[in-house]
C-alpha cells in the first residue's frame, strides 16, 4: 500500500535528513543478498561462494541459482533484483562513490533532492533465467549509467520496474515487460522503446527487438508490482506479508528460516503481484501455420482473461509456444478469428473430470499477429486441432516426486495435411514427476496407412528457463508407417493441476514419414488414479 504524497514526503524528508550526513561507503561490497530458497551461489574467479541471506556479492561475481533456486539482492544503491530458478547473472560493473540508501527513502526522492551525492555505474549481465529488477539510485539519477546485457539485446531504463526472461538460454529470444516507467532495448539490429505495461520480445541479436501486443505468459512469475515506496503499515504487518509471500501463510514454520524486515529485505512492495488465474491452450496442425516462423504446435498456460471461450469453444487467444524440434524455434502470437468470418469447429469434445474441451477448427479464417505483421489462412486448409483447459491457479505446481498413468478420454481424428482424417487407435502418456520426465506412444488409421510412434519428452523445468512446469514436450523417436520406420514425430502437451492434484494431461502430436507426407491432432488424457 502507497501512503500518501504528503506522508511520504515528510517521512522521506526525516529518514534523509540523517541519511545526508553519512559519508560513502568507501571499498564496500557491492550488494546484499536478502532471501535465499534452494540451490544459489556465485563464482567469484576460481572459487564457487554458496550464498545465503546476509551475505555480501561484488562486482564480478556470476550469481547462479538451481533449478528450485531464488534470491533477492539488493545494491548498494538500493536497486532491488529477484532472480528466478535457473538463472545465471553476473555483476560485470558496479562502481558507486554515495551513500548506500537507508531503508524507507525512496531513491527517486534522493535522486532528486541530492544528485551528486550518487554518481556511480552499473552493468549487469543475463546469461540465462530472468530476473526483476527495481532500479534505485545510480538508475534514477543517470539513466544511461545502468544497463542489462544479454546475448540478444541490452536494456537501458529511464527510472523503472521491469522483467526479463531468456528462452532457451537467450538462443531462442527474450522477452522483457515494464510496470513502470520506460526501457530501451537495443541490438545492432535495432531500437525498441517500452513504457509501463507494455512488453517486448527480441528473438536474436540480429534481428530487431519488436513490440508484443499482449504479456508473455513467461514473466508472469516475476512480474515486479510497485515502486519500492516505503508502505504504512507496521514493520510486524510488513513481516507477515512477507511470510505469506514466502512462506505461502501468515507466518514461517519453526525450522525455516524467517524473511527480514522491509529494512532488509524484498517485501510487499517490491515482491511480485498474486498471479491471476491462467488456462491451459494447445494448438496443433499438419499443414503450416500461416505465420511462416511458427512451429506446428504451440502450447502454453495462458492468463485466463486473455482466452475467449465461447459456446465451448475456443474463440481465440496469446499464445507463447515452441517446437520441440532441435532448433526450439519460439513462436510468440496471437490467434484468433476474424469477427466477420468467426472460426467454427468440429470433432469437439469436453471431459468434466479434467476440464479440458477440444476441437478441430473446420470453417472461418484464421488469423495470427506477431507485431504489427497479420497472416491469415482458410481453417478447412490447415485444420488447426485445439485444446483448452479449465481455470487453474497460477502458481499450481507439479507434484515434486512420483509417477502418473494417464488414460485416453477423448482426441480429434488425426487430419493429414492434405486435408485427409482417420481415426486414433491408442495413445498413452506416462509421467515421472521425479525425473521430469514423460513417454508418449500413438497408433492411428489414415488414408489406408497405419502409423504407429513412440517417444520421450520432458517438462518445462527441463525444457529451459521461461517454460512453464505443467508444459512437457518430446520428439518421436521411433516413427514407423506400415511397419516401416524412417519417420519422426513431436509431441507438445500441458497437464492440468487442480487443488486435489494432478487431474488430467492434453497433447498435440505432429508426424511426418517420407512418401506419406505428415499427420497431426490432439489426445486427452485423465489421470488414471484421480478421484
Amino acid at each position: 500500500m502507497s501512503i500518501s504524497q504528503g506522508s511520504r514526503r515528510l517521512f522521506g524528508a526525516a529518514l534523509l535528513a540523517a541519511l545526508l550526513g553519512l559519508p560513502g561507503l568507501a571499498g564496500a561490497s557491492e550488494g546484499l543478498v536478502l532471501f535465499v530458497s534452494g540451490e544459489v551461489s556465485a563464482q567469484r574467479g576460481d572459487r564457487v561462494v554458496a550464498l545465503r541471506r546476509g551475505v555480501r556479492v561484488r562486482e564480478g561475481d556470476t550469481i547462479r541459482t538451481g533449478p528450485g533456486g531464488r534470491t533477492h539482492i539488493r545494491m548498494r544503491d538500493r536497486t532491488l533484483f529477484s532472480l528466478r530458478p535457473d538463472t545465471e547473472f553476473t555483476i560485470e560493473t558496479y562502481s558507486y562513490e554515495g551513500p548506500e540508501v537507508a531503508a524507507g527513502v525512496a531513491p527517486a526522492s534522493l535522486a532528486r533532492s541530492q544528485p551528486e551525492a550518487a554518481q556511480g555505474r552499473s552493468v549487469y549481465n543475463l546469461l540465462r533465467g530472468g530476473f526483476r529488477a527495481i532500479t534505485g539510485l545510480i538508475g534514477k539519477v543517470d539513466s544511461s549509467a545502468f544497463s542489462v546485457r544479454t546475448p540478444v539485446a541490452t536494456i537501458g531504463i529511464r527510472g523503472t520496474t521491469f522483467t526479463a526472461v531468456c528462452l532457451a538460454d537467450c538462443s531462442s529470444g527474450l522477452v522483457f515487460g515494464v510496470s513502470e516507467g520506460m526501457i530501451e532495448a537495443s541490438n545492432d539490429a535495432g531500437t525498441l522503446l517500452l513504457a509501463e505495461n507494455e512488453f517486448g520480445f527480441a528473438s536474436s541479436s540480429q534481428d530487431p527487438p519488436r513490440q508484443l501486443r499482449d504479456q508473455p505468459p513467461q514473466l508472469l512469475d516475476i512480474t515486479p508490482a510497485a515502486d519500492g515506496e516505503q508502505s504504512e503499515r507496521d514493520p510486524q504487518q510488513r513481516r507477515r506479508v512477507a511470510a505469506r509471500r514466502y512462506y505461502g501463510r501468515s507466518e514461517p514454520a519453526a525450522n525455516e528460516e524467517q524473511p527480514l524486515g522491509r529494512e532488509d529485505t524484498v517485501t510487499e512492495e517490491n515482491e511480485p503481484t498474486t498471479r491471476s488465474d491462467q488456462r491451459v491452450v494447445l494448438l496443433s496442425t499438419a499443414a503450416a501455420l500461416p505465420h511462416p516462423g511458427a512451429p506446428p504446435i504451440v502450447a502454453g498456460n495462458v492468463p485466463a482473461g486473455q482466452v475467449r471461450v465461447e459456446e465451448g469453444e475456443l474463440a481465440g487467444t496469446t499464445l507463447v509456444g515452441f517446437s520441440a524440434r532441435n532448433e526450439e524455434r519460439l513462436a510468440l502470437l496471437r490467434f484468433a478469428g476474424a469477427a466477420e468470418d468467426p472460426l467454427v469447429s468440429t470433432n469437439q469434445g469436453f471431459d468434466p473430470v479434467s476440464g479440458l474441451r477440444w476441437g478441430r477448427y473446420a470453417e472461418g479464417t484464421v488469423t495470427i499477429r506477431e507485431g504489427d505483421q497479420v497472416f491469415s489462412a482458410q481453417a478447412s486448409e490447415i485444420g488447426p486441432h485445439w485444446i483448452v483447459g479449465p481455470q487453474m491457479a497460477a502458481n499450481a505446481a507439479l507434484p515434486s516426486t512420483g509417477t502418473a498413468e494417464f488414460t485416453l478420454v477423448g482426441n480429434t481424428d488425426p487430419t493429414a495435411s492434405d486435408g485427409a482424417r482417420g481415426f486414433l487407435g491408442s495413445a498413452t502418456l506416462q509421467a515421472d514427476f521425479t525425473a521430469l520426465s514423460v513417454r508418449s506412444t500413438l497408433a492411428l488409421g489414415i488414408d489406408g496407412n497405419a502409423w504407429q510412434a513412440s517417444g520421450e519428452g520432458a517438462f518445462g523445468a527441463r525444457l529451459g528457463p521461461g517454460i512453464a512446469e505443467n508444459v512437457f514436450a518430446g520428439l518421436y523417436d521411433s516413427v514407423q508407417v506400415n511397419g516401416v520406420g524412417g519417420g519422426d514425430g513431436q509431441f507438445q502437451g500441458l497437464v492440468s493441476v487442480q487443488p486435489e492434484g494432478v487431474s488430467g494431461a492434453a497433447l498435440g502430436y505432429r508426424l511426418s514419414a517420407p512418401e506419406s507426407g505428415s499427420v497431426a491432432g490432439v489426445a486427452i488424457f485423465r489421470n488414471a488414479s484421480a478421484p
